[in-house]
Protein backbone atom coordinates (compact mmCIF):
# COMPACT_ATOMS: atom_id res chain seq x y z
CA UNK A 1 0.00 0.00 0.00
CA UNK A 2 0.87 3.81 -0.33
CA UNK A 3 3.41 5.25 -2.54
CA UNK A 4 6.06 2.77 -2.04
CA UNK A 5 4.16 0.01 -3.38
CA UNK A 6 2.60 2.12 -6.26
CA UNK A 7 6.05 2.74 -7.11
CA UNK A 8 7.64 -0.78 -7.16
CA UNK A 9 4.70 -2.12 -9.42
CA UNK A 10 5.41 0.53 -11.97
CA UNK A 11 2.32 3.13 -10.76
CA UNK A 12 -0.63 1.47 -12.95
CA UNK A 13 -3.58 3.79 -13.73
CA UNK A 14 -6.11 2.30 -12.53
CA UNK A 15 -3.95 1.80 -10.02
CA UNK A 16 -4.57 -2.04 -9.17
CA UNK A 17 -2.02 -5.27 -9.02
CA UNK A 18 -3.61 -8.12 -10.52
CA UNK A 19 -2.76 -11.59 -10.05
CA UNK A 20 -4.12 -14.70 -11.66
CA UNK A 21 -3.21 -18.42 -9.90
CA UNK A 22 -2.27 -20.53 -13.13
CA UNK A 23 -0.59 -24.21 -13.04
CA UNK A 24 0.29 -24.19 -9.15
CA UNK A 25 1.64 -20.34 -9.26
CA UNK A 26 0.54 -16.39 -9.13
CA UNK A 27 1.31 -15.02 -11.90
CA UNK A 28 0.36 -10.60 -12.76
CA UNK A 29 -2.24 -9.94 -15.50
CA UNK A 30 -2.40 -6.50 -17.03
CA UNK A 31 -6.60 -5.02 -16.08
CA UNK A 32 -7.98 -6.06 -18.95
CA UNK A 33 -7.95 -9.75 -18.42
CA UNK A 34 -9.85 -9.50 -15.29
CA UNK A 35 -13.49 -10.64 -16.32
CA UNK A 36 -15.68 -7.70 -16.87
CA UNK A 37 -18.11 -9.13 -14.54
CA UNK A 38 -15.64 -8.56 -11.55
CA UNK A 39 -16.68 -5.30 -10.39
CA UNK A 40 -15.49 -5.07 -6.49
CA UNK A 41 -12.46 -5.51 -4.92
CA UNK A 42 -12.17 -8.45 -2.71
CA UNK A 43 -9.71 -7.52 -0.30
CA UNK A 44 -9.28 -4.91 2.85
CA UNK A 45 -6.68 -1.62 1.63
CA UNK A 46 -5.72 0.51 4.18
CA UNK A 47 -4.46 -1.20 7.34
CA UNK A 48 -6.06 -4.84 7.08
CA UNK A 49 -4.44 -5.91 10.25
CA UNK A 50 -6.04 -3.46 11.97
CA UNK A 51 -9.59 -3.60 10.25
CA UNK A 52 -9.23 -7.62 10.94
CA UNK A 53 -8.71 -6.60 14.78
CA UNK A 54 -11.81 -4.87 14.75
CA UNK A 55 -14.00 -7.58 13.15
CA UNK A 56 -12.72 -9.88 16.09
CA UNK A 57 -11.65 -12.75 13.38
CA UNK A 58 -8.82 -14.02 11.64
CA UNK A 59 -11.03 -14.95 8.49
CA UNK A 60 -13.28 -12.27 6.97
CA UNK A 61 -15.92 -12.81 5.16
CA UNK A 62 -16.98 -11.38 1.54
CA UNK A 63 -20.02 -9.32 3.45
CA UNK A 64 -17.06 -7.83 6.13
CA UNK A 65 -14.98 -6.84 3.53
CA UNK A 66 -18.39 -4.94 1.29
CA UNK A 67 -19.01 -2.65 4.61
CA UNK A 68 -15.05 -1.74 5.01
CA UNK A 69 -15.19 -0.96 1.52
CA UNK A 70 -17.87 1.04 1.90
CA UNK A 71 -16.34 3.55 3.79
CA UNK A 72 -13.57 4.21 2.13
CA UNK A 73 -13.19 7.58 -0.06
CA UNK A 74 -11.00 6.87 -2.91
CA UNK A 75 -13.47 5.28 -5.84
CA UNK A 76 -10.73 3.21 -7.04
CA UNK A 77 -10.82 1.32 -3.60
CA UNK A 78 -14.95 1.18 -3.69
CA UNK A 79 -15.17 0.04 -7.37
CA UNK A 80 -12.83 -1.82 -9.49
CA UNK A 81 -12.13 1.17 -12.13
CA UNK A 82 -11.77 0.16 -15.64
CA UNK A 83 -10.74 3.43 -16.98
CA UNK A 84 -7.59 6.17 -16.24
CA UNK A 85 -7.98 7.74 -12.63
CA UNK A 86 -6.32 11.55 -13.31
CA UNK A 87 -3.95 13.41 -11.13
CA UNK A 88 -4.95 14.56 -7.79
CA UNK A 89 -6.97 11.75 -6.64
CA UNK A 90 -6.14 8.75 -5.09
CA UNK A 91 -2.67 6.70 -5.38
CA UNK A 92 -1.68 8.13 -8.96
CA UNK A 93 -0.95 11.44 -6.47
CA UNK A 94 2.43 9.81 -5.50
CA UNK A 95 5.15 11.34 -6.86
CA UNK A 96 7.98 9.83 -9.13
CA UNK A 97 10.56 8.90 -7.02
CA UNK A 98 13.98 10.59 -7.97
CA UNK A 99 17.78 10.18 -6.83
CA UNK A 100 19.35 12.32 -4.29
CA UNK A 101 20.79 14.68 -7.23
CA UNK A 102 16.48 15.09 -8.18
CA UNK A 103 16.70 12.94 -11.10
CA UNK A 104 13.46 11.00 -11.65
CA UNK A 105 13.78 7.32 -11.48
CA UNK A 106 11.49 6.39 -14.59
CA UNK A 107 11.60 4.70 -17.27
CA UNK A 108 11.75 7.41 -20.63
CA UNK A 109 10.49 7.43 -23.79
CA UNK A 110 11.89 10.59 -26.21
CA UNK A 111 13.34 11.75 -23.16
CA UNK A 112 10.05 12.16 -21.32
CA UNK A 113 9.77 9.87 -18.12
CA UNK A 114 6.38 7.51 -18.44
CA UNK A 115 4.10 8.55 -15.84
CA UNK A 116 1.88 5.30 -15.77
CA UNK A 117 1.88 2.20 -16.52
CA UNK A 118 5.31 1.38 -16.57
CA UNK A 119 4.91 -2.18 -14.96
CA UNK A 120 6.21 -4.07 -17.62
CA UNK A 121 9.44 -2.47 -17.61
CA UNK A 122 9.38 -2.65 -13.65
CA UNK A 123 10.92 -6.18 -12.12
CA UNK A 124 8.85 -8.41 -10.60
Amino acid sequence: MGCLSYNKWGRPNPPYVISRYHDKEWRRIPLHELPAEITTPNMIFSMPDIEVKKLGTRFVSAEAIKRVIAGYQQPEYKTILREMVRHGTGTTSCLIPTTAAGKRIAPEVDGKPLEYNWWPLAPE
